[in-house]
């Protein structure tokens, strides 16, 4: 498989997967939940319109006021309906870990990218923001809300990917022993903890 192959594939399969699970799920717009919290796409779309600035207003609550904080504590170690949270400790070695995968690199697999490319990484990172908080609140938040209800931390674990080549130091260049001591080995730690979470959660009685 060429490379170009495998990128149409990287964005294709998640396009259709997206589709197939639209059409089984159906419109969530119609939920009777939606409508007994005043939730409407096209009043929303007609409030946006009206006064196209509040969005900005939106999103600076979201994430500067204390609903920030959920979407801080639900980025790593909460699962299922937001109900099997990870102690702190245990999150507290996420962000360690990520922080570790942003700055390290090794030497013998250690890639930079140029500036535009990482330019064009941020653009992309930042569309794909704004598009999620952007459907959250037309479709799933109550007209005229003051924040986007429903934004979740983990529902930004895709710009996390994206972000990691923009952060990688040419001056961290660590060792591979030391690279696995600092990454792996947490990473690797962090999802046996959720793996057992989550089964205790939902498949075993507790």
């Amino acid at each position: 498989m060429s490379a170009t192959q495998a990128k149409i594939l990287v964005t294709l399969i998640p396009f259709i997967l997206l589709v197939c699970w639209t059409i089984i799920v159906g419109n969530p717009g119609q939920s009777l939940n939606q409508i007994a919290n005043n939730q409407s796409t096209s009043g929303q779309i007609m409030h946006l319109i009206d006064k196209p600035t509040h969005f900005a207003v939106v999103l600076f609550n979201t994430f500067f006021f204390s609903w920030g904080d959920s979407i801080v504590d639900s980025l790593i170690g909460v699962f299922g309906w937001m109900d099997t949270p990870l102690s702190g400790p245990f999150v507290a070695i996420g962000y360690m870990t990520l922080a570790a995968v942003f700055l390290l690199n090794y030497k013998e697999k250690a890639v930079y990218m140029s500036r535009t490319k990482k330019r064009i990484i941020i653009v992309i990172a930042t569309i794909y923001v704004l598009a999620l908080c952007g459907a959250l609140y037309v479709t799933y938040s109550p007209v005229a809300f003051n924040i986007i209800y429903g934004l979740q931390g983990r529902y930004l674990l895709p710009v996390l990917f994206l972000l990691v080549p923009v952060f990688a130091a040419k001056d961290a260049i660590v060792t591979k022993r030391r690279y696995i001591f600092s990454t792996i080995l947490p990473m690797s730690l962090l999802l046996a903890t959720s793996v057992i979470a989550i089964w205790l959660r939902y498949y075993i009685e507790y």
